[in-house]
């Protein structure tokens, strides 16, 4: 198995090599991000742990289930102490879209959101009947991740 990750290195704002840039290329999270409760559900492992360090990186506080069974099973109307659920598309004992579904079920306002994890193409029209609010592809990358999010997060 193995496991790829791509990063991309972002030119200085600053107009200068030396000293100052750093903050500039890396600004501190979003207020709208920083301290999210969500909830990440993948049969991956290293899925997981990818998406979970991504979004520990952006300011989210992450708790991550195995598979979408023992979710499916415990959601319900008291549940929903997540502020957003991480969902990835390509689970093979449940399916993910069902979740999403069943997340909308008991939502209360606006909480939590669902968003998508997937490597496939042309997905947002079904994510969208089934109440996902984003997609993420993968493989992840970290601004990506980050615009989805404070996108989702204003349309709210």
């Amino acid at each position: 198995m193995t496991l790829v990750l791509r990063f991309q290195l972002q030119p200085s704002l600053s107009g200068s090599s030396l000293g100052g840039s750093f903050d500039l290329q890396y600004p501190s999270p979003s207020n709208q991000i920083a301290g999210l409760k969500v909830l990440l559900i993948d049969d991956d492992e290293i899925n997981l742990v990818v998406a979970r360090k991504l979004l520990e990186k952006i300011g989210c506080t992450v708790s991550s289930l195995p598979s979408g069974s023992g979710f499916m099973n415990s959601v319900g109307p008291t549940s929903t102490s997540f502020q957003l659920v991480v969902v990835n598309l390509e689970m093979a004992q449940v399916n993910p879209l069902d979740v999403a579904s069943r997340i909308r079920q008991y939502r209360s306002a606006h909480w939590p959101l669902v968003m998508a994890m997937t490597s496939e193409q042309n997905v947002w029209e079904k994510c969208a009947q089934s109440g996902i609010n984003g997609v993420l592809k993968k493989p992840l990358v970290l601004q990506e991740v980050k615009d989805e999010l404070t996108r989702i997060l204003q349309n709210t």
